[in-house]
């Protein structure tokens, strides 16, 4: 029997040393599928990184702790992809796979000017400070996603320089997913992997084209803060939803966050998710006649699940970020920082908080 949901939030706890803070459960849904489903090679169970908008040292100085991993969530984020990378090694978790959901770089801010810079240079700039992170990343034989804030990696050209260039060997090209990305999990479903820009408005409206100026731009607490809107600034639920404990015994204290089943203000990115996997329906080979059950994105930075209604199996599935901060529904000055992971085991998916 493969590793349960609980198995993984369990021995990502239990380890030694201990991570700095507990991993605690915000969300959780099952799953129309076999207590014991895998991919379709048979691995279980699947870790999703969210969005973590790596920038060189110093690019990273101008934006303080905001907008990319600052040092302390990156001293986080290494612990918790050590302790994976333990767990591979223990015959149970043999079979984890590692998928990171896009804006690993953020292309946007590390560029020497606002009309850009080449690729190889950024890219080598960002290897050399934060080596031990990339080197994690390649030992966990993680897969990847392509973003709007690095989506140069969505151009052939631009990864044609690449393959003979050090970013390559933490990489592999042939596992970077320009667009989506879909596997099998158990007999009869699939599940997708979207960075959410494709079918965000902000992202593909008439103006977009100027989104990576004013990323340049934001500052967090000055005069100039364009991002602080849809950047570092999310609640796990909306202002007034009733919140609900969670069922999980491992979830640390009482600790409430937004109740999953209902996402008020949802209702539309959830369609537009489900109308953009739908379109390109069974786009990896061998899938068939596969039922997508959950579209996994990053993007947005605010962690959620959502469900639609009870005829509908797809759970759109938010994994939040590394980068901004949130705070509790009823606290709002309980604020923290992003530090958040998707698991997929057997029958169910959820979020986790790491560092809590």
């Amino acid at each position: 029997m493969p590793p349960s949901f609980d198995d993984v939030v369990r021995e990502l706890n239990s380890g030694d040393p201990p991570l700095s803070g507990n991993v605690s459960v915000l969300f959780r849904s099952t799953l129309p599928v076999d207590v014991d489903a895998a991919d379709g090679d048979g691995r279980s169970p699947v870790i999703f990184v969210p969005d973590v908008h790596v920038l060189s040292a110093d690019r990273a100085i101008e934006y303080t702790d905001y907008f990319h991993l600052n040092q302390s969530q990156e001293d986080l984020l290494t612990e918790v992809l050590r302790r994976l990378l333990g767990m591979k090694a223990i015959a149970e978790f043999s079979g984890l796979r590692i998928y990171q959901l896009g804006d690993f770089h953020d292309l946007w801010r590390e560029a020497a000017h606002w009309w850009g810079e080449d690729i190889c240079a950024m890219l080598l700039r960002q290897v050399r400070s934060h080596r031990v992170l990339f080197d994690l990343f390649r030992q966990l034989k993680t897969e990847r996603l392509v973003g709007n804030h690095d989506k140069k990696l969505r151009v052939p050209e631009e990864i044609a320089k690449l393959i003979d260039e050090e970013i390559a060997d933490y990489f592999p090209l042939s596992w970077i997913y320009p667009v989506m990305h879909s596997f099998r999990w158990g007999a009869t479903c699939r599940i997708d992997l979207i960075h959410a820009d494709v079918f965000d408005s902000v992202e593909t409206g008439l103006f977009h084209f100027l989104n990576p100026l004013g990323a340049r731009l934001a500052q967090h607490d000055s005069g100039i803060n364009i991002g602080e809107i849809d950047e570092w600034q999310h609640e796990l639920g909306p202002p007034g939803h009733e919140d609900s404990f969670s069922s999980s015994s491992l979830l640390q204290g009482n600790v409430r966050f937004g109740d999953p089943d209902v996402a008020p203000g949802m209702e539309k990115y959830y369609q537009e998710a489900t109308e953009y996997a739908a379109d390109r329906d069974n786009v990896n080979p061998g899938l068939g006649d596969a039922t997508c059950i959950a579209i996994v994105i990053g993007h947005t930075h605010a962690p959620r699940i959502v469900l639609g209604s009870a005829s509908i199996e797809e759970r759109l599935v938010d994994c939040g970020s590394w980068v901004n901060q949130s705070s509790l529904v009823r606290d709002p000055s309980s604020s923290f920082w992003n530090a958040q992971l998707g698991i997929l085991a057997g029958n169910e998916i959820g979020i986790v908080q790491c560092g809590y």
